[in-house]
């Protein structure tokens, strides 16, 4: 279930601050569906829209809740908090790859 798609779920509150506080309700509906799984075509089918209005409000929907792509903001949507700057360790070598450190 999505907190926040169309009202905020019993005993589940958002912050004032919360970035989807800003979000128009259009937004927050296609928020909800993408959350969902639905590619920008299927969005545009089941609301009416076309196809560049869906991707405008997704491109402003991204700048509002500070997300750079679709896995985020269906992570958003479901209230799963991620690390946008996480910086992955190098892979220890294996059978076959080179060392992850240059003359290692």
């Amino acid at each position: 279930m999505l907190w926040f798609s169309y009202g905020q779920a019993p005993g589940r509150s958002l912050p004032e601050t919360s970035p989807s506080a800003f979000l128009t309700l259009r937004e927050r509906e296609i928020l909800a569906l993408i959350g969902a799984g639905l590619t920008n075509l299927e969005i545009s089918d089941r609301l009416g829209l076309t196809v560049s209005t869906v991707k405008a409000y997704v491109s402003n929907m991204y700048g509002k809740i500070g997300v750079d792509n679709r896995v985020r903001a269906a992570l958003f949507a479901h209230g799963i908090a991620f690390a946008p700057d996480v910086v992955h360790a190098p892979r220890a070598p294996g059978p076959g790859r080179a060392p992850a450190v240059p003359g290692g």
